[in-house]
């Protein structure tokens, strides 16, 4: 590795590009909508659904209202079959 290539991840690393968040997962704010229920609820619903194994969370980077990219959980549901298959 040359010191320009090691510059170059660097500067990735810092520099994260947006990522679309592809079909199936959700975040927080999309299941407090979709369930009707309070945020702190949902929280507690994806905590458990993580550790029986259902659900698996994963950060996109996201642009906020002022255009900074922050890292935002998703989380993707597991079919029962597939869930079994990994226990």
């Amino acid at each position: 590795m040359t010191p320009n290539d090691f510059l170059k991840v660097i500067q990735d690393s810092i520099n994260k590009q947006y990522e679309p968040v592809p079909k199936g997962w959700y975040s927080k704010n999309d299941l407090c909508e979709i369930w009707n229920l309070k945020r702190t609820i949902v929280i507690a619903y994806l905590s458990r659904g993580i550790d029986d194994g259902f659900i698996e969370r994963k950060n996109f980077y996201i642009p906020n209202t002022i255009g900074v990219l922050k890292p935002v959980p998703h989380y993707y549901f597991h079919d029962e079959k597939k869930r079994k298959a990994k226990n």
